[in-house]
């Protein structure tokens, strides 16, 4: 699964003589690499200087749990799972840092420019290695160049792939900000690099793979799901690594001892923390209703769609999506050739790449299945969905190699204007799509004198937070019953009396309104009563980017 004895005595010998040959070409792909992600790093913050923004509501909690005096707490009151040993890990990283916007996005691009020249290095040395068999087309272009003239093809490769899968729409939304999601992109890069070193070096990949299989459940979510094939390349590796016939009892000790650890743990986990996410019915019918998990009227076929729909949206770019019938044709033709011809090169020397994403692909759709897992492929899971974009970026920089001249400099222009032709979308960061400084107005309403309190909380996502901090966490005595505006429902911004007729208020209740400062113009239409002689104001003030309304029942 990993490479045969020939393979690794063939790629050491092609090796051998060019040493600093392949010393220069990847330290060439990692300096590229890093400078691809910089680019996109600039093209993130042209959104109005959106660094300095107020936290974003998908990283808000995030930041809101590692500085909390008792994450796991809060973890086991949230509807949104993450990882405990992350929490704890960021808890120790950023405990120096300034409580700044700026900081912590800067610390998550820092995440992901590791985890970026860690994959510009493992896809160089995947095409260093030598294919398991010859293509008529690798043979015909052989016989005309020097052997010395293939060092552009892991030069261009890799960082063309690296470069294309982070400028994808998918990936390049959810790496901006402070989240899990980069630093699961890096421990992923680190894990599969140590799989793929392992019959080249004797010292630190075995060691550094066991270590990271047994936390990978306390640090990753999305990972885990390619964990099994890398365990099982691993386990293939040990019994065929004629070196180390020696070492095989005790390797393969290690290897199945670093899965039962990651396997306690992930049970652990998932009794405390995911299975009673996963039951809450804010969370379970939220991705229901979307399409990305079971247990509605949708059935398997809908599931599988969702999943082929998530992952197109993450690879087309406006110039396909959007662009005229021819654009669009060739776009496709090209995108698809590209994914082919990248999964046979890389398939041919490293097929453990391809059976590790697969097989992550499908345990996310059985674990959204089968868990209620919130199945967003182009989110949670992306930090193995972006080795699926690497390879179509390798098939497209080797394809470009196959038609003009085996150098970098005269291949790079050609792959540039195809490159802005597909794909390069500008990246707006669209604030409207988030809820900032919910939990804010919410400690407004946990505090609230009141013995029953009526909450209408405006934006598509607030509920998930109103569940959490005034429903799932213990309030003493207090009532609070949420009605929350949902998706396209525009009933919050009329008039709200028969709503409140319907929860039968009473003297002393108290009324709360809740409005982010992403609903612009329609904070006039909201909190709105044909008869406000039946309240008394007690609250109308602009909070952190909110406004909070709260009236006293007469």
């Amino acid at each position: 699964m990993l490479s045969t004895d020939a393979d690794r005595s063939e790629t050491a010998r092609a090796a051998s003589p060019r040493g600093s040959t392949l010393q220069w070409k990847v330290v060439g792909c990692a300096v590229l690499a890093v400078g691809i992600a910089l680019v996109a790093v600039l093209q993130g913050m042209a959104g109005n200087g959106s660094w300095r923004q107020p936290f974003f509501y998908d990283e808000m909690w995030r930041v809101d749990f590692i500085r909390s005096s008792r994450p796991i707490d809060r973890m086991l009151t949230h509807d949104t799972p993450i990882p405990i040993g992350w929490v704890e890990l960021m808890r120790l990283l950023t405990a120096p840092l300034p409580y700044r916007p700026v900081v912590f996005r800067a610390a998550a691009i820092g995440w992901m420019l590791f985890g970026v020249g860690v994959l510009a290095v493992l896809f160089a040395r995947i095409i260093e290695r030598a294919p398991a068999g010859r293509s008529w087309v690798e043979r015909a272009s052989s016989r005309e160049w020097p052997a010395w003239m293939s060092a552009p093809v892991p030069m261009l490769a890799a960082p063309v792939g690296v470069g294309l899968a982070f400028f994808t729409p998918a990936v390049t939304g959810f790496t901006q900000w402070f989240n899990n999601y980069t630093f699961e992109i890096a421990y992923l890069a680190v894990l599969v690099l140590a799989a793929e070193e392992l019959d080249r070096s004797r010292r630190w990949p075995f060691p550094t793979l066991c270590t990271l299989v047994a936390l990978a459940p306390l640090m990753v979510l999305g990972a885990l799901f390619a964990v099994p094939a890398l365990v099982l390349g691993a386990a293939w590796w040990i019994f065929h690594d004629t070196d180390g016939r020696d070492r095989r009892r005790p390797r393969l000790l290690a290897l199945v001892g670093a899965s039962a650890v990651a396997g306690g743990f992930g049970v652990l986990e998932w009794v405390k923390v995911y299975k009673p996410v996963s039951a809450k019915p804010s969370i379970s019918s939220f991705w229901i209703d979307k399409g990305a998990s079971l247990g509605g009227p949708d059935s398997i076929f809908t599931l599988l769609a969702h999943t082929a729909d998530q992952l197109t949206s993450g690879l087309v770019g406006p110039a396909i999506s959007g662009g005229n019938g021819t654009v669009r044709a060739v776009g496709t033709v090209v995108l698809l050739a590209s994914i082919v011809t990248g999964a046979v090169v890389v398939g041919r020397r490293w097929p453990l790449v391809l059976f590790m994403v697969g097989s992550a692909w499908a345990l996310t759709i059985v674990a959204s299945a089968v868990f209620r897992w919130p199945m967003t492929i182009e989110r949670v899971n992306v930090c193995w969905q972006i080795f699926f974009f690497a390879m179509a970026g390798v098939g497209l920089a080797r394809a470009v190699l196959w038609f003009t001249p085996k150098h970098a400099s005269l291949a790079i222009p050609a792959f540039v204007l195809l490159f802005a032709a597909m794909w390069f979308p500008p990246y707006d960061p669209a604030p409207e799509t988030f809820a900032r400084n919910l939990t804010y107005d919410l400690e407004r309403v946990a505090n609230s004198p009141a013995q029953r309190n009526v909450v209408f909380q405006y934006h598509y996502y607030g509920h998930f937070y109103a569940d959490n901090e005034l429903i799932n966490t213990p309030r003493g005595d207090k009532r609070f019953d949420i009605v929350p505006q949902l998706d396209d429902d525009r009933s919050l911004f009329s008039p709200l009396d028969g709503v409140l007729r319907d929860q039968q208020v009473k003297s002393g209740d108290l009324v709360w309104c809740l409005m982010p400062w992403e609903l612009g113009v329609d904070t006039q239409l909201a909190c709105r009563f044909d008869d406000p002689t039946k309240l008394e104001p007690v609250i109308d003030e602009r909070g952190r980017g909110s406004v909070i309304k709260a009236y006293r029942v007469r």
